[in-house]
């Protein structure tokens, strides 16, 4: 194992500058989650022992009504890596599922109307959801209609993270306890950090592609008593996620025992796509280029909506690259990225006191040098390392208010566009909230955070993310994939996305909505992202076993395109529950209700 460390801004700068050409697609595909905004929290006094350390537990109430339960469920396991012979431990063939639910005086969960599986992006994790669960969640508490639950996926590369040291900061409300777990190499309340893996660490990562993602969302629907299924599981993707939810969908589960097939749509309620969607779907359903997939030079390929990157191919990947490691920051720059969210929770007014790591990532960030940071506080850090006037990745900006307290001056971005940052480095910022700003923006800061960081094992950001899923995820873009083709070899089985009959709701934002119209211009705002998604199912209205079964896609209870203009690509995640995120997620749980079956079900989900 390798512990990297942060390269010195300058150097950084340098080095990234002159890989624009290779280098720049993939950190701008990081962004989209949030990845590349990470950064060391400021060192702080250890200070005395705390009172003695309880493991924060797998069920709470993180709200009033709202409890969160952490659940691991058994899969599948992947073939071994054939050039290595390496197979995935059987302790590695599982995953975490985060359950939002009514909370009831009652041990046991209320019979759910409707179960929203929620798959998180590229180098996202469950907590990302944690916003827009939570307001789902609150929606249902007193309908009679029955409440919603919700199911936030840790895909089982997640597992394989050393979150200890957060868990116990967060316990302690005390960021100086991750560092020196993580940086400082303490043992801390009897464990010690053995170091972030490195790619020679995970060689069965290489197998953990679209099949097994696919296999590991299904151990989790088949929780659900089949009956139920059709009625009330839907399937919701945010970018990258988003064509995992199309290719589940249009998934072909053999029944290796010679039975009918099981089409992934004919168990589920219903589809939502948030900000991201295959857009190949009437590509030639047998157009591949095995060359270009196997054994090729990196080349620019699609990542389903969550940007463009240069990508391995399967060789690569098999032979020293399984998981997507960040150009010049390394692994560690998410642990690092949760510790200043922690900072900006536990101690927002505190002043950011000054270590190389921070103060080296954020003149990079901020397109300042060292000598340029001014005085900020922890919410003034990450208020301008994550607001999307500021981040330097604008794919990971968030609208999370406005920085005060000094002028700011605009400036030409490493990746294009116009942004502002501090100029004045005598000055002292702070940070205004979102909804003090005029206009108001969405996302509250302190929401935007805690997605970094709550709860046991959580975070917003998946570690060792796997290289196999982003290729596979470039080539079932069709959907059709014929019975024959050679991409079932490599497992990849989407064949009946011509066939999907169950409603779908997308929602386009950032990254899939096409620019405004010019002003003054009587044209509408539109977003051909996903007009090959509504022409592959234009002739399907709802199918048999739905609440709306027999509805034409022209009705938009069909197939609902909502234009989210004016949020980032994190925002339909993370928005305050007020003004225009209130509207969004009261239509999201609306669509939910109607795609769904009156009554309910429990279904325990437990370790």
């Amino acid at each position: 194992m390798r512990r990297p460390l942060l390269l010195h801004a300058a150097h950084a700068l340098h080095a990234i500058r002159a890989a624009r050409p290779a280098a720049l697609a993939l950190v701008l595909a990081a962004g989209a989650l949030g990845a590349s905004s990470a950064f060391g929290c400021s060192k702080s006094s250890s200070g005395p022992a705390a009172s003695p350390y309880v493991p924060p537990a797998a069920s709470a109430v993180v709200e009033p009504g709202v409890r969160r339960e952490i659940a691991i469920v058994a899969s599948k396991a992947p073939p071994p890596n054939p050039l290595t012979g390496d197979a995935t431990p059987a302790e590695q063939n599982r995953l975490r599922v985060v359950r939002y639910r009514v909370d009831t005086a009652a041990s046991s969960p209320v019979a759910a109307r409707a179960i929203v599986i929620m798959m998180p992006g590229f180098l996202g994790g469950a907590g990302s959801f944690d916003p827009l669960a939570r307001a789902l969640v609150r929606r249902g508490k007193d309908d009679p209609a029955g409440p919603i639950e919700v199911w936030a996926i840790d895909r089982r590369s997640n597992l394989l993270e050393d979150t200890h040291g957060s868990d116990v900061a967060e316990v302690r409300q005390d960021t100086s306890w991750a560092e020196r777990y993580y940086v400082e190499g303490e043992t801390i309340e009897g464990k010690t950090f053995a170091g972030f893996h490195d790619e020679s660490d995970l060689p069965q990562e290489s197998e953990w592609g679209m099949a097994t993602t696919v296999d590991d969302l299904r151990a989790v629907v088949a929780l659900v008593p089949p009956p139920e299924r059709k009625g009330r599981v839907v399937l919701l993707g945010h970018s990258l996620g988003a064509t995992i939810a199309e290719a589940y969908a249009a998934w072909d589960f053999a029944d290796l025992a010679g039975g009918p097939a099981t089409r992934g749509f004919d168990e589920l309620a219903g589809l939502v796509l948030i900000d991201g969607v295959s857009g190949a779907e009437l590509d030639p359903p047998s157009a591949f280029d095995t060359t270009a997939y196997t054994a090729t030079e990196p080349g620019t390929v699609g990542g389903g909506g969550g940007g463009a990157f240069s990508a391995p191919n399967l060789a690569q990947i098999r032979k020293y690259q399984p998981f997507i490691s960040l150009p010049f920051l390394g692994v560690a720059v998410y642990e690092q990225a949760e510790r200043m969210a922690m900072a900006a929770t536990f101690a927002p007014a505190a002043p950011r006191l000054a270590d190389d790591d921070l103060t080296n990532t954020l003149a990079i960030v901020l397109g300042l040098t060292s000598a340029q940071i001014p005085k900020l506080t922890n919410e003034a850090a990450f208020g301008f390392a994550f607001d999307d006037a500021s981040c330097n990745v604008t794919i990971a900006g968030v609208s999370i208010g406005a920085g005060t307290g000094g002028p700011v001056a605009s400036y030409d971005s490493l990746f294009g566009p116009k942004l502002i940052h501090p100029s004045d480095p005598s000055a002292s910022y702070t940070w205004v909230p979102f909804d003090r700003t005029s206009p108001t923006e969405l996302t509250d800061l302190r929401d935007a955070a805690r997605s970094w960081y709550a709860g046991p094992g959580l975070n917003f950001a998946e570690w060792y993310f796997p290289a196999r899923l982003t290729l596979d995820a470039s080539f079932v873009g069709s959907l059709n994939i014929a019975e024959g083709d050679v991409r079932t070899t490599y497992g990849l089985r989407a064949r009946h996305g011509a066939e999907l009959d169950l409603p779908i709701l997308a929602l386009a934002a950032q990254l899939t909505l096409d620019p405004a119209p010019a002003p003054g211009s009587t044209q509408p705002q539109t977003a051909k992202s996903y007009d090959k998604l509504r022409a592959m199912v234009a002739s399907n209205p709802i199918g048999a076993g739905r609440p709306l079964a027999g509805t034409p896609r022209t009705d938009a209870r069909a197939f609902q395109l909502r234009l989210a203009a004016g949020f980032t690509h994190i925002d339909p995640l993370a928005a305050a529950d007020v003004g225009r995120g209130k509207d969004w997620y009261d239509a999201l749980a609306a669509w939910v209700r109607d795609h769904t079956q009156p009554g309910g079900v429990v279904v325990p989900v437990r370790n």
